[in-house]
């Protein structure tokens, strides 16, 4: 028992250098690891030691010890979930069936490594063998976190002169359309000064980029990415790359979105702090990426999606206001403008069908009106027509996911016409969480003609629409150009595609003076394709170069 006593609380204090420090990289708060290691230990203490107790009482057969101990797990397995709710400020209270058997799906793989080490110390030779890899796995996981954190890229903007002028472009602007001619582009710090025919003045210097006659437009706009998933897609996950990501300060995701041409981005969930300082940092260029539009906490019912549905119990807190009455509400949002300065509000009122509980009509309504107040967008998360009524009654900017709601009914459909909303129908997220609810491809087609056919009746009544992919519900990047082959599907040409991830997102960034067009007075978030993306629109999947506020970001070949 001894041992079994030592190295249990040895492989579990382990867990406090790896994870307590991808929790500090992640939120930059120094309990942050204090909170780690006090619960490592109370999962030796409370749980390892005693069910190592009970394995090593010899008065009953091995079979029963085991199969009992099972049973005595149980209650220590939830007295630790509650335990560690409580250090994060949220209160585990599992309120139906359905939460209940989630949770405890996952108590057999904790009984199980406490078996095998039972099993492993039984014997004198393994104890002693066990004490010995114990140690060194726990130097290992000492020294871990500063090798990966000193051998990873963090993917920071090449060491280059802004451009002053990009010369020879063919301007292919989403309002003024494809200019006649070639021309040349102007820029001083980082915005467009004057899009001129090419021959007017000769330029000259390093700060010159000839276009050799391809096509310049817009960079992409991706409204509703969360960007600090360690994964490059919801159904692709490794270690390897979780531990570059998090390290790395998410560098796969920005060189995905450069590399496919997308120069902005609004981060719609995770922890408030490292968006605020992700954004920092990209407007500071000290790393390479899209622009970065965040949303602070998400607001959200106790006990709603995504702090019951999808979150781990830390990002709940670090994520998350969790509203049950109208004063908490409005303090969390003031403490919120206060210290990360949003470039919007988030409502979650849709439940992903598992979250126990909704926000409500008031507070939805209540929070809209606070952003209204600040002058920044409000977002509502909503997945059914019931849902959506509440957003668009409530006068939200923008609702997200009304690809999911199938059939809109015509009292619905008015009042969007009415109000006019922005609306992004994320068909890429539906597709997929179509998929995992185990519809066949032949139901997931014939769902999304219908959402399809939504939207479009919506884009011709002249409600704005605009394009999302709620990655990493698909992939980050190519999961945008993607998104926009379902518009093109659902009916919409090039040319109004294009405007979509441009002028319309822009608009739904509140940026509609300063993004989304190659003109004067905005900013150089421009692109370089081999076609003219007004005709063909997977040109745009494979840019020449990126830029972002005049300087490149990236480059499939040399710049001359």
């Amino acid at each position: 028992m001894p041992t079994f006593m030592l190295v249990s609380l040895v492989l579990c204090l382990s867990g406090v250098p790896v994870f307590g420090t991808a929790q500090f990289l992640t939120t930059r708060n120094l309990s942050d690891p204090l909170v780690a290691a006090a619960a490592w230990l109370f999962l030796a203490v409370a749980y390892w030691w005693p069910l190592g107790a009970w394995l090593f009482h010899e008065r009953y057969r091995v079979r029963v010890r085991v199969l009992l101990g099972y049973v005595l797990s149980l209650p220590l397995y939830f007295a630790g979930l509650w335990v560690s709710y409580a250090a994060i400020g949220y209160h585990f209270a599992p309120s139906n069936p359905s939460m209940w058997m989630t949770y405890l799906s996952a108590s057999p793989s904790f009984y199980i490594y406490v078996v095998l080490l039972w099993t492993l110390v039984r014997r004198p030779r393994m104890a002693k063998i066990a004490r010995v890899v114990a140690m060194v796995l726990a130097m290992v996981a000492v020294a871990a976190p500063f090798v990966v954190s000193a051998a990873t890229d963090r993917l920071v903007p090449p060491h280059a002169s802004p451009a002053a002028r990009i010369t020879n472009a063919r301007v292919a602007d989403p309002i003024d359309g494809l200019l006649p001619g070639l021309h040349d582009v102007v820029i001083a710090d980082g915005r467009i000064i004057r899009v001129e025919p090419s021959g007017a003045t000769v330029p000259s210097g390093d700060e010159t980029i000839d276009a050799h006659g391809a096509y310049l437009a817009p960079g992409l706009i991706d409204v509703h990415v969360h960007l600090q998933t360690p994964a490059a897609s919801i159904t692709s996950f490794s270690m390897q790359f979780a531990a570059a990501e998090v390290y790395g300060e998410y560098r796969d995701h920005r060189r995905q979105f450069l590399a496919h041409g997308i120069t902005s981005v609004r981060d719609t969930g995770g922890a408030a702090i490292v968006s605020q300082r992700l954004r920092q940092a990209l407007q500071d260029h000290r790393l390479a990426g899209p622009r970065l539009f965040t949303v602070a906490r998400l607001i959200t019912a106790p006990g709603g999606h995504p702090v019951t549905t999808i979150w781990p119990g830390t990002l709940a807190a670090a994520g998350a206001i969790q509203a049950g009455d109208r004063g908490t509400l409005l303090a969390e949002i003031q403490r919120d403008f206060a210290a990360y300065q949003p470039d919007a509000l988030k409502v979650i009122d849709g439940t992903v069908g598992r979250a126990p509980t909704l926000l409500g009509e008031g507070l939805v309504a209540a929070a809209i009106t606070v952003a209204k107040q600040h002058g920044v967008p409000s977002i509502v998360h909503a997945e059914r027509a019931t849902e959506v009524a509440i957003a668009v009654r409530a006068g939200a900017t923008g609702i997200e996911h009304v690809a999911s709601v199938g059939e809109i009914p015509a009292t619905l459909l008015d009042a969007l016409i009415e109000k006019r909303p922005f609306i992004d129908p994320t068909f890429g997220e539906y597709r997929v969480i179509l998929g995992q609810n185990g519809q066949s491809p032949g139901v997931v087609e014939d769902a999304l003609v219908v959402a399809r056919a939504n939207i479009k009746r919506l884009a011709d009544a002249g409600v704005p629409i605009v394009a999302g992919t709620d990655a990493p519900l698909v992939r980050y990047g190519s999961g945008l150009h993607d998104e926009l082959r379902e518009f093109e599907r659902g009916g919409f040409t090039p040319g109004e595609i294009l405007r979509i991830t441009t002028v319309n997102n822009a608009a739904y960034l509140g940026r509609s003076r300063e993004l989304g067009r190659v003109a004067p007075g905005f900013r150089a978030d421009l692109v370089l394709v081999s076609r003219n993306p007004l005709e063909q629109l997977d040109t745009l999947r494979q840019p020449l170069w990126t830029m972002v506020g005049g300087e490149l970001m990236w480059e499939t070949r040399p710049v001359q």
